[in-house]
C-alpha cells in the first residue's frame, strides 16, 4: 500500500487473508493478492473504489453499517457476513474493521481484514449431516431390535378386534344381544384400534429422518413415558419391574424431543439388559430439579460397569455386547450435550450402575 513503509506493504501483499485499506465511507482504496483470491478477482481493480457493502447479501447491510458506525467512533469492530464473489459464488466472510487515527487522533481510514470461513463452514454443514445420518442409522439399528417386542404390542390389539368382532358376529347371527352390547363391543373395538394405531405412530416418529429445529417445549416425563411403552416387551421379557420417581411440576426444556428420546430409550434398554444378566430385579428411573437444570438418573441392579475407565463407555464403538455396535452411548452423549448438557455413568455402591444426564433450562 503506498501510504505504509515497503516492508509492511511486503508482509500484506503476502497474507493469507483478506487485507484492504478503506476510506470513511467503507470505500476500498487498496486491496492485496489474498482478497482478490478470496473475491474471485482478476484485478485489484475490480474491487478499488468499491464499498465492501456492494458484495454483502442484503441481510448483512444493516449489521455492516452498524459496523461502520461503531468504526468511526474508533470502536474495532468483528462481525460475520454473507457475501458473493465477483462469479456471484457464497462467500462466508469474517471481518475485522479497525479504525485508523492521525496524528490529532482522528479516524482517517479503515482497515478491513477479512478471512474466508466458506470452507469451514462447508465442512461443518456437512459434518452436521454426517452427524445426523449416523443417529438415524443408530435409530433404525435400535428399532430393528425392537421389533419382535413391538410386533408382539401390535398384535394384542389387532387379535382383541378379532375377538370382540367375532363375537358380535356370533350373536347377532344368534339373536342374543342387544343393542347397548353392541355398542359396548364396537366400543372396545375401537380403543383397542387407537392402541395399535399410536404403537405405530410411536414407532414412525422415532424412525423419522428428520428431526425439529431443536427449540420446541419438550416434557421429559412424556419422553420417559413414550420410551417406556417403546419397551414394554422388554421390560416384561427381561423380567424388570421399573420404578419411578418424578419430580413435581418438572420444568420443560428447550430441545429436539426426537434426540431426547433416543437418549432415554438407550439408556432404559442397557438398563435392562443389565438386569437380565442377574436374573431380573428393579430399575429405578428418577427426575428432579437441579441448580441450572434438570436431572435424569437411571439406575441399574446389574453386575455394573466393565473394569476400564468410565469415559470408555462413550467412545465410538466401545461396546461390551457380543453383537453390540457400540455407538448408543456415543451418539447419547453427543445429544445431550448438543443440547448444552452432559452424560456420565458411574458404579453403584450397593451393585450396578448408574447413568444420568443433566440438561439445563
Amino acid at each position: 500500500m503506498n501510504t505504509i513503509p515497503d516492508s509492511f506493504q511486503t508482509i500484506v501483499e503476502n497474507l493469507p487473508n483478506g487485507v484492504n485499506l478503506c476510506d470513511l465511507e467503507g470505500r476500498i482504496l487498496n486491496t492485496n493478492p489474498s482478497m482478490l483470491v478470496i473475491m474471485q478477482a482478476d484485478h485489484a481493480n475490480q474491487l478499488v473504489g468499491k464499498r465492501l457493502k456492494e458484495f454483502l447479501l442484503p441481510h448483512c447491510h444493516p449489521l455492516y453499517d452498524a459496523c461502520l458506525t461503531g468504526a468511526l467512533r474508533g470502536e474495532a469492530k468483528l462481525l460475520e457476513l454473507d457475501a458473493l464473489s465477483l462469479s456471484s459464488e457464497p462467500r462466508c466472510l469474517e471481518s475485522h474493521l479497525l479504525p485508523l487515527r492521525d496524528g490529532q487522533e482522528q479516524v482517517t481510514h479503515f482497515l478491513s481484514l477479512i478471512y474466508d470461513r466458506t470452507q469451514g463452514k462447508k465442512n461443518a454443514a456437512l459434518a452436521w449431516q454426517r452427524q445426523a445420518q449416523l443417529e438415524h442409522v443408530s435409530r433404525l439399528s435400535l428399532l430393528g431390535e425392537l421389533t419382535s417386542g413391538l410386533a408382539h404390542e401390535i398384535n394384542q390389539p389387532l387379535a382383541a378386534i378379532i375377538n370382540y368382532v367375532k363375537g358380535c358376529e356370533r350373536r347377532l347371527q344368534r339373536d342374543e344381544c342387544s343393542m347397548e352390547e353392541i355398542l359396548a363391543a364396537l366400543d372396545q373395538v375401537c380403543q383397542q384400534a387407537e392402541r395399535a394405531s399410536n404403537i405405530v405412530k410411536q414407532v414412525r416418529q422415532f424412525a423419522r429422518k428428520g428431526s425439529t429445529s431443536g427449540n420446541e417445549a419438550v416434557d421429559l416425563h412424556e419422553v420417559l413415558r413414550e420410551s417406556l411403552s417403546l419397551l414394554e416387551v422388554d421390560r416384561s421379557m427381561h423380567k424388570v419391574e421399573v420404578i419411578s420417581s418424578l419430580a413435581k411440576n418438572l420444568p420443560v426444556v428447550t430441545g429436539d424431543r426426537l434426540q431426547l428420546e433416543q437418549v432415554m430409550i438407550n439408556l432404559l434398554r442397557n438398563a435392562m439388559e443389565a438386569i437380565s444378566a442377574v436374573g431380573g430385579g428393579r430399575l429405578e428411573v428418577s427426575t428432579q430439579a437441579v441448580k441450572g437444570g434438570l436431572e435424569v438418573q437411571v439406575l441399574d441392579v446389574g453386575q455394573g460397569l466393565p473394569e476400564v475407565d468410565e469415559e470408555s463407555l462413550f467412545d465410538a464403538f466401545f461396546s461390551t455386547k457380543k453383537e453390540g455396535m457400540g455407538m448408543g452411548l456415543s451418539i447419547s452423549r453427543s445429544l445431550v450435550e448438543r443440547h448444552g448438557g452432559r452424560l456420565w455413568a458411574e458404579n453403584r455402591p450397593e451393585g450396578g450402575a448408574k447413568f444420568a444426564f443433566f440438561l439445563p433450562i
